[in-house]
């Protein structure tokens, strides 16, 4: 079972055991699931609600100084996983949010770097960069004093996409001592067939999750609004251009496409590169979206 291993990467590391809290949620699955409470695993049974619910149920329970969440498919590093502690020993009482660097793919071998590092003092300002990672909520660290004093900061519930993006967006907005250290890159991510984005989409599914999409690029270009001084063009301009391409390939009807582009557009999308350029035409994403259709 994905969990079970899951589990058992963080399991290499027992001597550091004592200082961790699981709480595995539940979110109504086919599967059994069952965990050892001698493990120090505490497990959560509910109806299904889906992703953002059964976040939100673990936030209510946890004791930690730090939540980080997890998903049941994917591992952690043993030794990045050793130094994010060290790290986390290390901090300041008033820290609120620990950014650990991009998450790297379980097949990539590649020796990373230091798993030490460096932790710095950061503003969001600096985080919030064209790089992978920045609103990736598996990459941070958030602490349970925060989301106990600002109840707003959960996941928005009722999403299937982005809503962890739209969750990182709030806690950048909130956070007022940020810490980062980049080269812990502790969480591995499996690419699984059975995610709700894998393959290609019908046209009910491009129908039912675009809001999603489009919910989450309004909150951005409000939080643009919101912090004139941080340099978000770059970064904003490269969502727009890597969902507008994700949506063509996944072979969303074109109609859907142009709308969606026009909203881009209406919020601020200029794009920069000769690709982006190109992916703005009608009729190149009139046949891209066709061609990965007919080819699926």
């Amino acid at each position: 079972m994905a969990l079970e291993q899951c589990l058992a990467s963080f399991y290499v590391r027992r001597d550091l055991l004592d200082e961790v809290e699981f709480v595995v949620v539940d979110d109504g699955s086919d599967d059994a699931v069952t965990v050892s409470r001698e493990e120090g695993v505490r497990l959560i049974r509910q109806p299904h609600g889906g992703a953002s619910v059964a976040r939100n149920a673990g936030i209510d329970v946890a004791s930690g100084r730090f939540v980080w969440f997890f998903d049941a498919d994917d591992c952690v590093d043993p030794d990045a996983f050793a130094a994010l502690l060290s790290a986390l020993r290390a901090l300041p009482d008033d820290a609120e949010l620990f950014h650990t660097g991009p998450m790297r793919e379980v097949a990539d071998n590649t020796n990373h770097l230091e798993p030490t590092g460096t932790t710095v003092q950061s503003s969001v300002a600096e985080i919030l960069v064209p790089r992978s990672g920045c609103l990736d909520h598996t990459t941070y660290l958030i602490s349970r004093t925060l989301l106990q004093c600002r109840p707003e900061l959960r996941y928005p519930e009722g999403r299937s996409l982005l809503e962890d993006s739209l969750f990182v967006l709030r806690l950048l907005d909130a956070a007022l001592v940020v810490y980062v250290n980049e080269r812990l890159r502790p969480y591995l991510r499996k690419t699984s067939r059975h995610s709700v984005t894998a393959g290609s989409w019908s046209r009910e599914q491009c129908r039912r999750w675009l809001p999603d999409i489009e919910a989450f690029f309004t909150a951005f270009a409000a939080f643009g609004v919101r912090h004139p001084d941080y340099q978000l063009k770059d970064l904003y301009n490269r969502y727009c251009y890597l969902y507008l391409r994700v949506l063509a390939v996944k072979g969303c009807p074109w109609t859907l496409l142009r709308d969606f582009r026009d909203r881009l557009r209406e919020e601020g999308y200029r794009p920069a590169t000769f690709k982006e350029r190109l992916l703005q035409n009608t009729l190149v994403l009139a046949l891209l979206s066709t061609s990965c259709r007919l080819l699926r």
